[in-house]
């Protein structure tokens, strides 16, 4: 087995602390024994308030291998990381790993549940632009007979240098860096049925220059919680449908399970204020448009949750209100 690329998470605000500090544990956790002293694992943090970013870093280096920094993208405003810095984060790490071979970042809130993931990192093919858990079908680009579509954030590895030699993407909504690729590629045509997310256009150029970008969801297998931006209570409103309604119940139950498992790991004192007031926002909304929030129905419709809650399990006797996880 060859050497693993260097893992990249990123801590844009204080909501992200407990998070990754389990994205973290999941990692070491789902990594053969051998291999765990040769990870190397860079948190890098921005948004903290300075009279925390001792305790935070001290949190997170709960064992060697794991290095934090601060302040490392110079961002002003944590409302506005949604919008623009996801992107920016992805390519100032990737010029300061550009001397290694290929790079992974890691979702704060997505949780490996096995350890298949090291096979599909490990002596990553030459000629590879990216390895993603997922792609984005509703963003992409057809040429003659070939589709290509973008890949998805949860978990990916990238071509650090190649990435910052070909990419045009300043910031997550850049809408420049699709118009450049139209006219860079005129035999191609640039399908954008969401508005423009992070890695959405260069890894679209990566494969019309004839790089390799691959779905590997298939091979590895993992949780994905979803961020702040999918708990905003200001996008639910009366007579929704209820297919979306259900959505939002089920985003609004996993962050809830979160935080009570974060209590339960003693870690209350992480969990960011603000954070807590949206989960209560959307919990009210929910509430107040619909016909409230049956938690056991949820869990027994969902598939996502249950998922969920079966992988928690193995935190000796954490329950979540009363719902038999097990």
């Amino acid at each position: 087995m060859g050497t693993l690329p260097s893992i990249h998470i990123f801590c844009a605000g204080e909501y992200c602390v407990p998070y990754a500090r389990y994205a973290m544990e999941c990692l070491y956790r789902n990594t053969p024994e051998d291999l765990q002293e040769r990870l190397r694992v860079y948190v890098h943090a921005d948004a903290i308030p300075k009279g925390k970013e001792e305790g935070v870093s001290n949190f997170l280096r709960f064992r060697p291998g794991i290095s934090v920094m601060h302040r490392c993208f110079g961002i002003k405003n944590p409302k506005k990381i949604a919008g623009i810095w996801h992107q920016r984060m992805v390519n100032q790490v990737a010029q300061r790993h550009s001397h290694e071979p290929n790079i992974v970042v890691l979702d704060a809130d997505f949780f490996l549940t096995s350890n298949r993931w090291v096979d599909v990192f490990s002596d990553i093919e030459l000629g590879t632009f990216s390895l993603s858990y997922e792609m984005r079908t509703d963003r992409y680009a057809t040429r003659n007979e070939e589709r290509f579509d973008s890949i998805r954030t949860y978990l990916f590895s990238i071509n650090p240098h190649q990435h910052t030699l070909i990419n045009q993407q300043d910031f997550s909504k850049d809408t420049t860096a699709t118009d450049h690729l139209a006219l860079q590629f005129p035999d191609a045509r640039i399908h954008l049925e969401k508005v423009l997310d992070s890695m959405v256009s260069v890894s679209l150029k990566a494969q019309l220059m004839g790089y390799i970008v691959e779905d590997v969801k298939d091979r590895i297998d993992g949780i994905h919680i979803g961020g702040v931006s999918h708990i905003s209570h200001r996008k639910i409103n009366k007579g929704q449908d209820e297919t979306w309604l259900n959505i939002w119940r089920e985003r609004y139950l996993m962050h809830e399970i979160m935080v009570a498992l974060f209590h339960y790991r003693g870690w209350g004192n992480y969990i960011e204020k603000q954070y807590l007031d949206r989960l209560t926002s959307l919990r009210n909304r929910l509430i107040l448009t619909t016909d409230g929030i049956n938690e056991k129905r949820i869990v027994e419709t969902s598939k996502e949750i249950r998922g969920l809650l079966s992988f928690l399990s193995f935190e000796d006797g954490f329950r979540y209100r009363g719902i038999n996880n097990k």
